[in-house]
């Protein structure tokens, strides 16, 4: 015989087990939802990383024309640099007050 504690604990014990069953459906259906949109979002960040990671390589290429062209400007400025150095050098070594001091250089080594 059933008496009015008994069908109260059966009760509450029935609506527990029903609670824990509503959870146990919830979290299958979340996991379920979460599996089924992973592969999406996994190849939506693939996509974006890649696009970020060619972004990065495009500037960094940018960047390296850009540095080979001021390279190519300064030793460009450099060369001509070193150029009219050497003209102007030789110009000296032609003129007259070089070859006095030659001469005279050659004197002073005799001498010593």
């Amino acid at each position: 015989e059933r008496t009015v504690d008994n069908i109260a604990n059966s009760s509450k014990h029935s609506e527990t087990v029903q609670g824990a069953r509503r959870g146990m459906r919830v979290m299958a259906n979340s996991t379920a939802l979460v599996l089924k949109h992973t592969p999406a979002f996994l190849d939506r960040t693939w996509n974006q990383m890649d696009a970020v990671a060619q972004t990065s390589i495009e500037k960094a290429l940018e960047v390296a024309v850009v540095g080979g062209k001021v390279a190519e400007v300064v030793g460009g400025k450099a060369l001509s640099l070193a150029s009219q150095a050497t003209n102007q050098v030789s110009k000296f070594l032609a003129s007259k007050q070089a070859r006095r001091f030659r001469a005279w250089a050659a004197a002073r080594a005799r001498h010593l």
